[in-house]
């Protein structure tokens, strides 16, 4: 498969929201060094997580008074590691914020910019950005939910101020949502591609994963066939899916919250061949 489509998938460090900030977890292989390039593409079979304190924290302002920092979306391009994250304020509401800097000594010092300062998105609801870069249009696509699956596009990831205003993906929620959602939430958008599809996942907060889908030439219009690609109980399949490409495999990756009755978090992974 020729790579037209890149995530944060291959980054050194792996940011993890924890206690309303950041912490790095660093995932470490205790599997034998693979002896090919094949190998190499493989999921270790053990492992363990070493993870360090807070990285990245809120840093509220005189029109921001932000008391969370969660759902890091990272990529690492030109020298630079590049955030987007979610925000949560004293009264609750919730927006995106971006940080960047060199090297992860420098996280905490890092400057925030907050994109409700970027006149094209404003003061609105928006959280859980996914942030990738599409090849075949050169333009780097912010995902992030407005209450639908919404998504900015620019041609300069460094300049938070050039994110065009947001156009949806879906421009209601699907009748198979609907009809399964309960009284859950529609939310956690994550698109991925391979070489002919992107896909569009999903979550309802009700046990179900789900996945509309488009071609490469029509993304990002034209998704529909929303359809249920997992389910379980409301505990085991909550919400918060990434979906990574393992290596240059055809291989995989998908992790999701559970959420236990106590309201404590964890993670739950699985892996397919191909993502159709």
């Amino acid at each position: 498969m020729k790579r037209i489509f890149k995530t944060r998938s291959r980054i050194a460090v792996v940011a993890v929201a924890l206690a309303g900030a950041f912490a790095a977890a660093s995932l470490t292989a205790t599997a034998e060094p693979p002896a090919s390039p094949a190998q190499a593409d493989e999921l270790p079979s053990s492992f363990q997580w070493e993870s360090s304190g807070a990285l990245i924290g809120p840093k509220p302002d005189g029109g921001h008074d932000v008391v969370s920092t969660k759902d890091p979306t990272v990529v690492h391009y030109d020298g630079q590691w590049h955030v987007f994250f979610t925000t949560a304020n004293t009264a609750g509401a919730w927006s995106l914020a971006y940080t960047s800097f060199s090297d992860w000594s420098q996280a905490s010092s890092a400057p925030h910019t907050f994109l409700d300062t970027n006149p094209n998105i404003g003061s609105r609801y928006a959280a859980a950005p996914h942030v990738f870069y599409f090849e075949p249009e050169g333009l780097w696509y912010l995902v992030y939910q407005t209450g639908l699956p919404s998504y900015s596009t620019t041609t300069d990831i460094s300049d938070p101020h050039s994110w065009s205003a947001p156009r949806n993906f879906q421009d209601s929620m699907p009748d198979i949502v609907e009809d399964n959602i309960g009284d859950g939430h529609w939310l956690d958008y994550w698109v991925v591609c391979d070489d002919a599809m992107c896909y569009l996942f999903s979550a309802d907060d009700n046990g179900h994963l789900y996945r509309a889908e488009t071609s490469v030439g029509e993304f990002p219009g034209g998704f529909d066939n929303t359809q249920i690609v997992l389910q379980d109980t409301k505990n085991n399949l909550f919400e918060g899916e990434a979906v990574y490409r393992v290596g240059e495999s055809d291989t995989y990756l998908l992790i999701m919250e559970a959420i236990g009755s106590d309201g404590r978090r964890w993670y739950r992974s699985f892996t397919s061949q191909g993502l159709n």
